[in-house]
Parts: structure tokens; C-alpha cells; sequence
């Protein structure tokens, strides 16, 4: 039986619930701008910001995972899928995007939204440390 581990974060991020979705799905291929733990990421099939569009994502010069859109419902969630590479310790990952609008303005007067992330790691052969 292949063991389930989930990793969960929930933060405040100070811009607008359509600025977050625009940089997260609508530019789901340039996700190294916005990751600083990637060297690169680039579209590989479909469109931008579509559901069943991949991209390939580069931790290091050796190290990549391919990754693909599975269902979305604009403005508020999304799931993605790990559907190739060669990332060690993991068989299969889902992760899940959750967006909800924040209660008023930060006290810098941006607006806020609550960005809820779940990863859940199939078949990890290791413990998940953070």
C-alpha cells in the first residue's frame, strides 16, 4: 500500500485575487518568475491558462518535473498534476491551488488574497521535511 503525505500552507499575499489567479494559472508556464526555488519553466503543450495545458519545470540544471492543469474553477481553485520528469522520492503528486478574496485592505491599503496550497505525494519513499 503506497503511503499518502500531504504538505498544506495557507498565506496572506497582498494583491487582488485576479492579479494572484492572472500570475498562478493564467501564466501557468512562467511559474520560475514567481518561484524563486526554480532556475526555469517553460510551456509544453496547449494553451496558456487552459485545463490539460503542461509545463516542464527546472530545480536545477539536472532536475525537472512535467506538470499538467486537471481541472480548474476561475478564481478559485485549481489542480495540477506531476505527469513526467525526473524529480527523486516521488511517484506521483497532485497539488491543489485554493483562492479565496481577502477581508479588506492590507495595512499597506493593497488588496489581499488568502492562498491556500495542499500537495499530496503518492508512493514517497522518504519523509517530506520542511
Amino acid at each position: 500500500m503506497e503511503t499518502l503525505r500531504s504538505i498544506t500552507t495557507e498565506i496572506t499575499v497582498n494583491a487582488s485575487t485576479e492579479k494572484v489567479w492572472a500570475a498562478l494559472f493564467t501564466r501557468f508556464g512562467e511559474i520560475h518568475l514567481f518561484n524563486p526555488n526554480l532556475e526555469g519553466s517553460n510551456f509544453t503543450k496547449g494553451t496558456s491558462g487552459d485545463v490539460g495545458c503542461e509545463r516542464q519545470c527546472y530545480l536545477d540544471s539536472k532536475t525537472y518535473i512535467s506538470e499538467k492543469i486537471l481541472s480548474a474553477e476561475t478564481l478559485k481553485t485549481f489542480s495540477v498534476d506531476v505527469v513526467g520528469g525526473n524529480m527523486p522520492m516521488v511517484k506521483t503528486l497532485r497539488v491543489q491551488i485554493r483562492l479565496k478574496t481577502g477581508q479588506g485592505k492590507s495595512n499597506t491599503g493593497f488588496d489581499t488574497c488568502q492562498l491556500h496550497h495542499q500537495a499530496l505525494f503518492y508512493g514517497c519513499t522518504h519523509e517530506v521535511a520542511i
